[in-house]
């Protein structure tokens, strides 16, 4: 697609996070409502304006490009598979700064396209930088973690960043999306039988990992592996971002996240009732999954 040099990133991006309900309008109201909550949520912490948060946004994406824009991370998955706990743990071990999952609506997305790859990555890096918990002048220096649900982003994005692929058992992530979670399933589906909705999430699921064929990823960790080695796979992972931490740092942030943690409670982590998986539901998806998470050492 031909590059735009006479469009301007900032004009754009101000349409957007000023009014993010319109840009989303017959998609997902959801993503425009966890953007305009949270930056009216920073502009009252700050006594600021909502538009004085979203120019800072502007002005801070502008100096990161400037000085050198510090590593990002795309913890890409399909859901259901840990990000929601890795993310936290990488906060409370790091100069890390997490904004959850962020999206772009597709009609953004081709808008993009046509900016050159520098203007690109900066709409970019202000989007994100509304979502972090913080102001955006306090993330100059952080590097910025978005735990989305696919590869759209990262494709977009050109300057120092890092896809961290976390995977899990995809049968697993099938019937945790199915029968967990019951307000975002009625909000989504609420007609839906659970046979219905089994196989929604099938179709998630096999969308994902279909895309591993062609899409590139920098480290891969498994939820399994945090579970049964959370200390050394986190060190392993720090590591490889250039961040260390000690293995009694580490061990307290895998006990504070833990199920019963001290920290959970502030995390997006679900804290509802093991549900009761029936066995049929486990057969359907193992029966109508795709094959590329086997690459990864997954049997069903």
């Amino acid at each position: 697609m031909k590059v735009d040099e006479s469009l301007s990133w900032e004009r754009m991006f101000l349409e957007y996070a000023l009014d993010p309900y319109r840009a989303w309008a017959g998609q997902s109201s959801r993503q425009a409502e966890k953007l305009s909550t949270r930056v009216k949520k920073m502009a009252t912490g700050a006594g600021f304006s909502y538009r004085e948060v979203v120019e800072s946004s502007i002005e801070a994406a502008s100096h990161r490009d400037h000085c050198g824009r510090p590593l990002t991370i795309f913890l890409v998955n399909s859901g259901s598979s840990g990000s929601h706990w890795l993310e936290p743990m990488l906060a409370d071990l790091g100069d890390f700064s997490p904004g959850g999952e962020i999206y772009l609506p597709k009609s953004l997305r081709d808008k993009l396209k046509k900016l050159s790859p520098t203007k690109r990555t900066s709409f970019i890096d202000a989007v994100h930088l509304l979502h972090m918990r913080e102001l955006p002048v306090l993330n100059l220096e952080k590097t910025l973690i978005n735990t989305a649900h696919n590869w759209r982003l990262p494709e977009l994005f050109h300057s120092e960043a890092r896809t961290i692929l976390l995977t899990r058992h995809p049968v697993d992530i099938v019937v945790s999306r199915t029968f967990r979670k019951d307000e975002y399933r009625h909000s989504r589906l609420p007609d839906a039988s659970d046979l219905d909705y089994l196989k929604k999430n099938i179709e998630v699921v096999n969308t994902f990992y279909a895309k591993t064929k062609n899409a590139l990823w920098d480290h891969q960790v498994s939820f399994e592996d945090l579970k049964s080695n959370g200390a050394d796979r986190i060190c392993e992972l720090l590591a490889y971002l250039g961040a260390s931490a000690s293995r009694q740092q580490i061990e307290k942030v895998l006990e504070d996240y833990s199920v019963d943690g001290s920290a959970v409670a502030k995390t997006n982590l679900y804290r509802g009732p093991r549900a009761q998986v029936p066995d049929w539901a486990r057969e359907n998806a193992a029966h109508l999954l795709v094959d590329e998470p086997r690459q990864f050492g997954y049997e069903y």
